[in-house]
C-alpha cells in the first residue's frame, strides 16, 4: 500500500509539475498578450489622434472654403455693381455729350450784335468811326 501511495504521489507530483509548466507557460503567454494589447492601445490612441487632426484640418479647410466662396460672391457682387455704375457713367457721358452738342448748336444760332455809338454820333470825329461802322454792318 505504501508503494501504491508512493506511486500515486509520484504521479501526482509529475502531474503538478506538468500543471506548473502549463501555468508558467500560460502566465508567459498572458504577459505577451498584455504587451500586445498595450501596443494595440498605443496604436489605437495614435490613430485616434491622427483622425482627430485630420477631422480638424478638414473642418478648417471647409471653413476656409466657405470663406473663399463668400469672398468670391462678394467680389462678384461688387463687380456687378461696378459694371452697372460704369454703364450708368457711360450713359451719363453720352447724355452730356449730346447736351454739349445741342448747346453748341443753340449758341451757334445766336449772333452777337454790338451797338457802338460812333464818334460822329457823339459829336466827335474819329478816323476809326467809318471802320467801326463798316465792321458792325458786316456782323449783322
Amino acid at each position: 500500500m505504501i508503494k501504491g501511495i508512493q506511486g500515486n504521489t509520484g504521479k501526482t507530483i509529475k502531474s503538478l509539475e506538468l500543471w506548473k509548466k502549463d501555468v508558467e507557460s500560460s502566465i508567459e503567454q498572458a504577459g505577451e498578450a498584455e504587451n500586445a494589447l498595450k501596443m494595440i492601445v498605443v496604436s489605437v490612441n495614435s490613430v485616434t489622434d491622427r483622425v482627430q487632426h485630420i477631422a480638424a484640418a478638414a473642418e478648417e479647410q471647409s471653413n476656409t472654403g466657405n470663406s473663399i466662396t463668400s469672398n468670391v460672391e462678394s467680389v462678384a457682387g461688387i463687380s456687378e455693381q461696378t459694371a452697372e455704375a460704369a454703364q450708368e457713367a457711360s450713359t451719363s457721358v453720352n447724355e452730356l455729350n449730346e447736351l454739349a452738342h445741342n448747346l453748341h448748336d443753340l449758341v451757334g444760332r445766336f449772333k452777337v450784335r454790338t451797338k457802338n455809338i460812333s464818334d460822329a454820333e457823339m459829336g466827335m470825329s474819329s478816323p476809326y468811326a467809318e471802320k467801326d461802322q463798316k465792321s458792325n454792318t458786316e456782323q449783322c
